[in-house]
């Protein structure tokens, strides 16, 4: 049986102890959630991405779907059309200006699919970066998230 003072120390190491942990779990990533970095330019995302995790999203990717970003512009592939605009980013949020877009028809899933994929490049998405991974959330409260990856770095626009 320990006694009051070795209960007590043995108490006070544990916490500093998982005190010390928490710190470091809570700074290894630069502070955001789960290890996440704010995007800061556009040059942190020049490249293509492709939905790898859309469990987020308002609905399963359905088709084709893409984002690439380059020299002041971007891409979007919705599944049925393409379109294209100025892009930037502010306070981490994608900003994009004139996006002029394709019209052909098309056929569900895709339609519902390249509405809400024009929703969320046309209504400034925060972006993060985790590691390989850019996510996108946006809708009121950020009720939706897209999840890309890096499929190529010097596409031209």
């Amino acid at each position: 049986m320990m006694s009051r003072p070795m209960t007590v120390a043995v108490v006070a190491i544990t916490v500093a102890s998982l005190a010390v942990v928490g710190l470091v779990a809570g700074t290894a990533g630069g502070g955001a959630a789960g290890g996440a970095t704010p995007v800061s330019n556009l040059a942190d995302i020049t490249g293509r991405w492709v939905p790898v995790d859309d469990t987020g999203a308002p609905a399963p990717v359905a088709g084709t779907m893409s984002l690439t970003f380059a020299d002041g512009f971007v891409l979007v592939e919705t599944g049925c059309n393409t379109g294209r605009g100025g892009a930037s980013v502010e306070d981490s949020r994608l900003v994009v200006e004139e996006l002029a877009t394709t019209r052909k028809a098309c056929v569900p899933p895709l339609g519902e699919q390249e509405a809400w994929v024009l929703d969320m490049v046309t209504n400034s998405p925060r972006m993060e970066l985790a590691g390989p991974t850019l996510s996108l959330y946006w809708g009121e409260g950020e009720d939706y998230r897209l999840s890309l990856a890096l499929t190529s770095t010097g596409p031209s626009i």
